[in-house]
């Protein structure tokens, strides 16, 4: 989505790739896709300006995510501020 707005081209497929499982998914870069990801990108600007992180609840699927070492329902257990975590995985242990 990004290279076709720096492109100024339409580019109606893209695909995500999983590292971890070496699969690709094929996603249909549509309207509503792209409306969803704009509107996504500015609350989380609006979170970033109040230094606000969400709560979020694990479900199954965490267990088999690739970042569940570094998720926020894990940090947030631990009652670690995310400004915290990020300079301690900056500046090391």
């Amino acid at each position: 989505m990004c290279a076709g707005d720096l492109l100024t081209v339409q580019i109606p497929t893209g695909y995500l790739y999983y590292g971890e499982t070496r699969h690709r998914t094929r996603v249909e870069l549509t309207a509503e896709l792209r409306e969803l990801v704009d509107n996504m990108a500015q609350e989380m600007h609006a979170f970033f300006r109040r230094g606000y992180t969400p709560r979020v609840k694990p479900f199954k699927g965490c267990r088999s995510c690739s970042l569940s070492d570094v998720c926020l329902p894990t940090l947030q257990e631990k009652t670690v501020a995310a400004s915290s975590y990020i300079r301690q995985m900056i500046e090391g242990p």
